[in-house]
């Protein structure tokens, strides 16, 4: 039996910068002169006047004297200067500490680096992780990779996903354990966001931020008791019995027909509502002929706000968007190119990828099949034929949704060979994939 493994992996982002020059002005004397005070024209650093050569001025010489008119200015921004050169770069790489991977280039990805900002403080015991000189319990960007905490799926910058990352904020306790979830130096009971991402708890599908739905949390508060038997199941600081609004969804007790937000109203009936029905599809494409004895690298990414806009178009509350079912099936025109002798048994394994982080989060998998050449394949599988199985972290796929600055995925498609075919694959397969959701008709 051999074991061989296909990997598609997706996605891309692509980063421009904008450049501008200015006009060169036509003056005089010393072109070589550093400190004459005079005005110059050649390469220099002139420290006091107006220089118009090739130069490396900031854009106001001295800090007191006119704009850079050297023609060479790139223009300033949030993380570089006027004539382009990073107000923030750690190591030296011209790469601005916002947008380097390895801040402290010592040759781990800050996503691997125990140590990112290089202080020889471990993350988890460092108040200041990227060594900006702000606290991570005051800074608004904590592992300074230019993404605000409350947008950043990966808070700490340690790889792993906030959703499935059992310690958010790095600080080396456990989010169950941990008073202050988030770092933000605000205690969960008092913190109207406990998990950071910029949704009010009241509001938040999710509150505590570990990619399970409310509805559907044993824990909602993420506090390691079950809300059964915690006297404080919202976290809010309130015990239940003197909470007015016990599950924290903004509605009153009073007025709330599913008061302990398990997702079944009081009287013992499903919560329900008219669902709005959309659908967002994609390929990936896969090399026969590199399919056996190699590993195989395609692209696709899924955009969620398809799948937003999809349910604004059919007046459906957007906040309530739930992926339900998935489905992959073989181009059968593409299939026909593929020809083997013998039977292909394999197992296909679904994961996400989040942009900036590295960890694949497995989402789905088929059990072992058996097929006549991956053109079979075109039968199609999936989670509501029985032959993709939802896997424990699905539900973080799922909760993707209720945080609206997800925007886009990696998805990963891994096809393990258990018995590879008597002959070589030829020829290219096309797999279309179908993301089904639904969501809540909004009056």
């Amino acid at each position: 039996m051999t074991l061989k493994k296909i990997i598609l992996l997706g996605g891309a982002a692509a980063l421009a910068l904008s450049m501008s020059a200015c006009g060169r002005l036509a003056t005089n004397a010393d072109p070589d002169d550093l400190s004459s005070g005079q005005v110059n024209t050649g390469d220099d650093k002139n420290e006091g006047t107006t220089n118009t050569g090739t130069d490396a001025n900031t854009g106001v010489v001295n800090g007191d004297a006119p704009a850079n008119q050297d023609g060479v200015d790139v223009g300033g921004s949030d993380m570089r200067d006027a004539d382009g050169k990073c107000i923030n770069d750690k190591d030296e790489d011209n790469i601005c500490n916002e947008e380097d991977s390895d801040l402290d280039g010592d040759g781990i990805a800050n996503v691997d680096d125990p140590d990112i900002d290089g202080d020889d403080i471990a993350n988890v015991d460092d108040e200041d992780v990227d060594n900006d000189g702000i606290d991570n319990i005051d800074d608004n960007d904590m592992d300074g990779d230019g993404i605000a905490n409350e947008n950043d799926g990966d808070m700490d910058g340690d790889g792993t996903p906030n959703l499935v990352d059992d310690d958010m904020d790095g600080d080396g306790i456990k989010n169950i354990d941990d008073n202050d979830m988030d770092g933000d130096g605000i205690a969960n009971e008092d913190d109207d966001d406990m998990d950071g991402d910029g949704i009010k708890n009241t509001d938040d599908r999710d509150m505590d931020g570990d990619g399970i739905f409310n509805t559907d949390d044993n824990d909602m508060d993420g506090d390691g008791i079950a809300n059964e038997d915690d006297d404080d199941m919202d976290g809010d600081g309130i015990a239940n019995d003197k909470d007015n609004d016990q599950d924290g969804d903004g509605v009153p007790n009073a007025s709330d027909t599913d008061a302990n937000g398990d997702g079944q109203a009081d009287d013992g009936s499903t919560v329900e509502g008219k669902l709005a029905y959309f659908s967002r599809s994609g390929t990936v494409s896969l090399d026969a002929a590199q399919l056996v004895g190699n590993s195989y690298t395609g692209s696709q990414e899924f955009d969620f706000q398809d799948l937003r806009d999809e349910a604004n178009k059919q007046n459906a509350d957007v906040s309530t968007v739930t992926p339900y079912d998935v489905e992959v099936v073989a181009d059968p025109a593409s299939a026909e190119l593929v020809s083997a002798v013998g039977d292909l048994t394999y197992t296909m394994r679904v994961y996400y990828v989040l942009p900036g982080t590295s960890t694949k989060v497995l989402i789905a998998r088929t059990p072992a099949a058996t097929v006549n050449a991956v053109g079979d394949l075109v039968a199609g599988v999936s989670f509501s034929g029985g032959q993709i199985l939802p896997t424990e972290n699905y539900a973080t796929f799922q909760g993707l949704f209720a945080k609206p600055q997800y925007t886009k995925v990696d998805l990963v498609v891994e096809m393990e060979l258990l018995d590879a075919p008597d002959s070589a694959l030829s020829g290219n397969v096309v797999l279309n994939y179908v993301v089904k959701a639904n969501a809540k008709i909004d009056y």
